[in-house]
């Protein structure tokens, strides 16, 4: 998955505190979802990816500041490899690598976004040269969720039989007297 971003065109209404951010998205449709974004930060562009998986409720990644406008040539790239996504961002010839995360869901969509946190702000991007090469491999990923859910049954079942062994252990009284299961 990788999307290019040239001559980004950017208006906003005022200065505020929460600059609008842009980018590329992957989303299932539901609660899944995983952005890299860039905003302004002062004189540089700063990215970040971000979004909410099965597996990771609220996943952040370090952010990175490059020196860079609005208006420069900006390319955002998320990787989809073996169940992960990395990101990286481009801009002026400056590289910044965000790092990966688990996709752990299976998309639906691949989108470009802009996002304000302000309801009353309008804001406005142009997006040039987009690309999508490749998508991830559903029956892997399926496989994956598979594996991990059969992990997690597991787990609740060995932790179910040691809480009924330890309900079936005879107890002791604080005088020194074991009790017996009745019928024994």
């Amino acid at each position: 998955m990788k999307a290019c971003s040239r001559a980004v065109q950017h208006r906003r209404d005022k200065a505020c505190k929460n600059r609008p951010d842009f980018g590329i998205l992957v989303w299932d449709g539901g609660a899944s979802v995983m952005r890299l974004s860039v905003r302004e930060a002062g004189k540089d562009l700063q990215f970040f990816a971000s979004g909410c998986t099965p597996s990771v409720p609220k996943y952040g990644s370090k952010t990175a500041n490059l020196p860079g406008r609005p208006q420069d040539k900006i390319r955002l790239r998320m990787t989809c490899a073996q169940g992960f996504v990395s990101f990286a961002a481009t801009v002026n010839g400056k590289v910044a690598t965000l790092g990966a995360a688990e996709l752990g869901f299976k998309p639906r969509y691949v989108g470009l976004f802009i996002r304000t946190h302000d309801k009353q702000e309008n804001a406005s991007v142009s997006f040039d040269e987009v690309g999508l090469r490749g998508t991830p491999d559903s029956q892997a990923l399926k496989e994956q969720a598979e594996a991990r859910r059969a992990a997690f049954v597991a787990t609740e079942k060995s932790a179910i039989s040691e809480a009924a062994a330890k309900a079936r252990e005879p107890k002791s009284d604080p005088r020194g007297v074991k009790e017996t299961p009745a019928g024994k």
